[in-house]
């Protein structure tokens, strides 16, 4: 059943809200293509022929996360299918990749001085909110997918995320969940962090992830300036809470030093699907290397 057929089959919600009941069934439309289909391809990517964009034997919800089994490979992806359509309601997501080049001077935008950037940040913080709700409601509460069914760890950071934050938690769990390129870059990175340096000096420590973050990148392509403008706008927030934040300050801090690094880290399944990865370095070593590795493992 096409998209169009589906909206012109859905019966009237109760306040005939057009914008969720385009959700809604947009949620109903990604399930149908868990099952049918991975990561479909687009023309106007550069796609190696090593790219894990295959066709789903079989789609598992368990207790412990959902598995996706997809035809000639080894392992089982761990986490929910992520499609290029899906990528389509993510405006949150690429605009906010747009922020963050504008604050650290990337991908064509001009450079600026520190007090326009202060500005730009100050007038955001002040409506943050009412974004915030909004994406929360357009994006999580009709396109609901039950934590308790991620993987485990998102599920790990899901616990620890404080109240306060809850619609954060909601968005970047379930982005992360999601999207895998950029959750498999969070538990390699994760699996570097140093608690009790960060306890110490926490600016120090991110900073040093970030800078392994680029470095495991190819260098010059858009991950590799998204990190190297994250940079800024890390100094810039992490002084901002720190003055401005304090008590937002101390949580985030406190967030960090409860997460187990040990339910963050790879599985056997997540380090086969990262070492097909190409685009960047998993656990420092080359992408030949991972392959190599692969075959040596699953070899007849």
């Amino acid at each position: 059943m096409s998209f169009l057929r589906i909206i012109q089959n859905q019966e009237p919600t109760k306040n005939d809200n057009l914008i969720l009941t385009f959700f809604k069934n947009y949620k109903d439309t990604i399930n149908h293509y868990r099952i049918r289909d991975y990561c479909k391809r687009k023309v106007n990517r550069n796609v190696l022929p090593q790219t894990p964009t295959k066709t789903v034997d079989r789609f598992e919800v368990l207790d412990k996360g959902c598995l996706v089994y997809v035809q000639g490979k080894e392992e089982p992806m761990r986490g929910l299918l992520w499609i290029e359509d899906f990528d389509k309601i993510f405006i949150w997501k690429r605009a906010f990749t747009e922020f963050i080049n504008f604050i650290g001077d990337k991908e064509g935008h001009k450079k600026k001085n520190i007090i326009t950037k202060l500005i730009v940040l100050w007038a955001t913080t002040k409506q943050y909110e009412m974004y915030l709700r909004f994406i929360h409601h357009a994006i999580f509460d009709v396109i609901f997918d039950d934590p308790n069914k991620y993987c485990q760890p998102m599920r790990e950071l899901y616990r620890v995320f404080p109240k306060e934050l809850e619609r954060e938690r909601d968005l970047i769990c379930m982005f992360l969940e999601g999207d895998h390129a950029y959750k498999y870059r969070f538990q390699d990175i994760v699996s570097e962090l140093n608690q009790p340096a960060f306890k110490k000096n926490p600016l120090k420590e991110t900073i040093r992830l970030v800078e392994i973050l680029k470095s495991r990148e190819v260098y010059g392509k858009t991950m590799w300036h998204k990190w190297d403008a994250m940079k800024k706008v890390i100094i810039i927030a992490y002084w901002g809470l720190k003055i401005f934040k304090p008590k937002l300050f101390k949580t985030l801090l406190k967030m960090v030093g409860d997460l187990n690094i040990n339910e963050i880290k790879p599985s056997k399944e997540d380090l086969y699907w990262m070492n097909l990865q190409d685009s960047y370095n998993f656990r420092g070593l080359d992408f030949n290397y991972r392959m190599l590795i692969n075959k040596q493992k699953y070899a007849v």
